[in-house]
């Protein structure tokens, strides 16, 4: 599970689009509200 949140945070660095935890994929929900993330979710 640390991988997972090292994973996202290294992500969330240069991408600004955190997409490997399901927070991450929360936090897109709420900055891109555009249904861009409706995709990037699994």
């Amino acid at each position: 599970m640390q991988s997972n949140q090292q994973a996202a945070v290294q992500v969330k660095k240069p991408y600004h689009k955190p997409t490997l935890t399901v927070h991450g994929a929360v936090e897109e929900v709420t900055l891109v509200p555009s249904g861009v993330p409706t995709t990037e979710v699994p």
